[in-house]
């Protein structure tokens, strides 16, 4: 399978990395791996690993932080991975249309929208509906 070695200085949580030092190798999968912590043997010469702590992995898909760079013998690597969540649905992530609820008891402070934070105290009072709408729920929202 092909997979990019490379290099970045990107913060993790960074939805696009910035990648430098691209070296495309061949590499087997270990025979226990999966697409969320991969086991690569990769073959090549120290200079193609050196320094790498990141890599692409076509088949999957995927983009990948590097754990472990491992040596078996001379020219074998073995290569450790875990999944960059973010930048490998990247493009789905930036798609989505989110809705931001603040809590009923108290505001969330890591949620800075501009708006005012107040403290609300909900009052929840539940009346039965007449006869007449029996066989379904109805409910009631009243603001203010």
């Amino acid at each position: 399978m092909t997979i990019d070695i490379q290099y970045t200085s990107s913060e993790a949580n960074r939805v696009n990395k910035q990648i430098l030092g691209l070296k495309r190798l061949k590499g087997t999968l270990r025979n226990n791996s999966n697409t969320i912590d991969p086991e690569v043997l990769i073959e090549g010469n120290i200079q193609d690993v050196a320094g790498a702590n990141y890599l692409t992995i076509y088949p999957f898909k995927r983009h990948y932080f590097i754990r472990s760079i491992e040596s078996v013998r001379d020219g074998l690597y073995l290569i450790r991975a875990h999944v960059d969540v973010l930048t490998s649905f990247a493009a789905a992530i930036k798609g989505n249309s989110a809705i931001i609820h603040r809590q009923a008891n108290s505001f969330n402070l890591y949620l800075d929208d501009g708006v005012m934070k107040v403290y609300q105290n909900p009052i929840v009072e539940t009346y039965e509906f007449p006869q007449g709408f029996s066989g379904h729920m109805y409910v009631l929202t009243v603001a203010g």
